[in-house]
């Protein structure tokens, strides 16, 4: 008769821990739905012909050039778009992030950013490949602001949408 008691209580304990489970799982649930983050909508830039900035610095031109021409997720449509989207991906991920997932996919994308610079017309792209190719998880401030920096001009030197088909990279 000792061993059922204990039987029933070892049941009664797993109940109760079941169901305490269930309700932090359900509440953990309800807390991530309300902080969801919204998803930047899809912004249509199919409409943009000539890139037009007004901003004065370069870090306030590259985000009114995110916003105008970076999509919600996925690669931009056109070259600008996506050199703006690939500086401002590499240098979160190492700032933000640690470079924790600088894995196959950023190096293939900053790998990308001699090809679409040769795609416009501007006096430091030499400077912009050179240095692109120097960029890494471990990469510091310096060389990712310089880089930013140098697409920001290299966008505003090339207004002109450049259409982008495909990638070669998932991120």
């Amino acid at each position: 008769m000792n061993n059922n008691i204990w039987f029933y209580i070892g049941v009664f304990f797993t109940v109760i821990l079941l169901l305490s489970i269930m309700i932090v799982s359900d509440e953990i649930k309800k807390k991530r739905k309300k902080n969801k983050k919204k998803l930047v909508p899809r912004r249509n830039i199919n409409n943009i012909k000539k890139i037009v900035v007004k901003s004065k610095t370069w870090q306030e031109q590259h985000e009114e050039l995110w916003q105008m021409l970076v999509p919600g997720s996925g690669a931009a449509s056109s070259v600008q778009g996506e050199l703006i989207r690939i500086v401002g991906r590499a240098t979160d991920e190492i700032y933000r992030n640690g470079g924790a997932n600088w894995e196959y996919e950023y190096p293939r994308m900053i790998a990308a950013i001699p090809k679409y610079v040769k795609m416009g017309k501007y006096e430091k792209n030499d400077e912009i490949i050179k240095l692109s190719k120097k960029i890494n998880a471990n990469s510091g401030k310096d060389e990712l602001y310089l880089l930013s920096q140098l697409i920001v001009e290299w966008v505003l030197a090339n207004p002109d949408i450049i259409e982008l088909k495909n990638v070669d990279y998932k991120r």
